[in-house]
């Protein structure tokens, strides 16, 4: 059994598309690591807001919108939203992801998005190789 260390969101709307931030061509959904006593869905929120300046007051409860997968040492929590929440949470990520200065190199972006298996696929071999160099 692998414990969960990491916790990420993937926001996906009804006609496939996602929200992610880009930095020299490589794509990342938010997340990062998970702090005890912290639950897995708080450690999502708040990679969220750090990562993209803010969190959506629609999606207050997170484990009741949301499923999940675990892939490797992290839990992927996949909101699937209406096309017109889909739009306006992006604007509202753009809006206040562009104030944040620290991310000059990137951008959020929203983009078609890959089959879930081959997302946890790539992610099982980048955490094997995480895994290795500890």
């Amino acid at each position: 059994m692998v414990l969960i260390r990491r916790a990420a969101i993937l926001f996906t709307s009804t006609r496939g598309r996602g929200i992610f931030t880009t930095e020299r061509g490589l794509c990342n959904v938010p997340g990062g690591k998970h702090v005890p006593p912290e639950l897995l869905p708080e450690t999502a929120m708040r990679e969220v807001r750090e990562e993209l300046g803010c969190w959506p007051r629609s999606l207050d409860d997170l484990s009741e919108l949301s499923t999940f997968v675990d892939c490797g040492i992290t839990r992927y929590f996949i909101v699937e939203l209406t096309e017109e929440i889909f739009d306006s949470t992006f604007r509202r990520f753009q809006r206040a992801f562009a104030t944040r200065a620290a991310h000059e190199t990137q951008k959020i972006t929203k983009i078609e998005i890959i089959e879930l298996a081959r997302i946890c696929g790539t992610t099982k071999k980048l955490v094997r190789k995480e895994v290795d160099m500890l």
